[in-house]
């Protein structure tokens, strides 16, 4: 089973490196990791990377040497970029625990030890979902009180897991879930792991189950009000630029895919395409020339994450994804290319 094998891995390690995305499924998972060394009595730091942009792995190794392990989480580094330092690093152990990727590279170094659910061909899930399935087969049931971080996980990436809905609705039914106001505090707390500050949440995480008056009483509100202003003011100010019967696309000022998760509700029945300008340089700033991008699609028979990295491979920069959820970068040229791309494919 394999949860029972990311536990025996990570039970060998003496000490890790956490790297995870700040979206409420990276979170979600770095949360419930963090417990899970602490309880196994490990020491540990954790890295916060912006999914937004493509960090250097090589940066990030070499910026915490001091670890004679990484558990990289919900972060699709390249494949090739995970070998290479595993190669490199042959005296460390890289734990790679996903959901991104469709195959498992051919030949891995011994120290890599590569958990990607989709490649290992399992039933996709969450990352969050991943990291509660190892600590529940570490701690058992007396792990079913984290559900509940495994949910806010699972519904930030779409991916909610039955059986974590089980553990969620048998630990937690009987205290909130029958209170008529219970879309009230999920609102607010679903909206916390969204817009907040995401190294708090990860550092503050735990409390929400072992103290949540400390927890509640930790968190920046004008900080999560004010981005979720700036979020809708987004949503207001899009720019329709293309639309058929079954495409979308907007352009966006700023961030794109929180904003596609949540239009992509409004227009079922289509892929969804949000773009925004992005810089890499100064010079960039003034005279742009790529765009994010960010798909989602709800189509039968339709993986946008698969397309995004057929088209990058042959026209653009980089692109990949789940099936209903992708994205990447292209070149702004390219724009109508990917749009007479995924109209042939659809």
């Amino acid at each position: 089973m394999i949860y029972k094998k990311i536990a025996n891995t990570i039970k060998k390690i003496d000490n890790a490196l956490v790297v995870t995305d700040n979206d409420p499924d990276g979170i979600s998972a770095a949360i419930l990791m963090k417990v899970i060394l602490n309880r196994l009595g490990k020491e540990y730091g954790i890295v916060v990377r912006d999914h937004r942009k493509l960090d250097n792995l090589r940066d990030i190794i070499k910026n915490h040497s001091s670890y004679s392990s990484y558990i990289f989480l919900d972060s699709p580094f390249p494949d090739k970029d995970l070998i290479e330092m595993a190669t490199n690093y042959k005296d460390r152990v890289f734990i790679y625990i996903d959901h991104h990727k469709r195959a498992i590279p051919e030949e891995l170094p011994e120290n890599l030890k590569y958990y990607d659910i989709r490649a290992l061909g399992m039933e996709i899930g969450s990352t969050a979902g991943i990291a509660y399935k190892v600590g529940k087969t570490l701690f058992k049931n007396d792990f079913k009180r984290y559900s509940i971080i495994a949910m806010i996980g699972a519904i930030g990436d779409w991916m909610v897991d039955e059986d974590i809905l089980e553990d969620f609705n048998s630990e937690y039914k009987n205290r909130f879930v029958q209170n008529k106001i219970f879309l009230y505090p999920t609102f607010i707390l679903f909206n916390t792991f969204l817009f907040g500050n995401s190294k708090e949440l990860v550092e503050n995480g735990e409390l929400l189950i072992d103290n949540p008056y400390a927890f509640f009483s930790s968190i920046d509100y004008d900080f999560i009000s004010k981005r979720i202003k700036s979020f809708y003011k987004k949503i207001a100010n899009l720019e329709k630029i293309y639309e058929s019967e079954k495409l979308l696309v907007f352009k966006s000022k700023g961030t794109i895919s929180i904003i596609a998760s949540f239009i992509h509700v409004l227009y079922p029945s289509k892929i969804l395409i949000i773009v925004s300008n992005t810089a890499d340089n100064f010079l960039e700033k003034i005279f742009p020339r790529k765009y994010k991008v960010s798909v989602r699609c709800s189509l039968e028979k339709m993986d946008v994450g698969k397309l995004m990295s057929e088209f990058t491979s042959r026209y653009g920069i980089y692109g990949g994804g789940h099936p209903a959820a992708a994205g990447g970068k292209i070149w702004i040229k390219d724009l109508g290319k990917l749009i007479e791309f995924l109209e042939s494919r659809i």
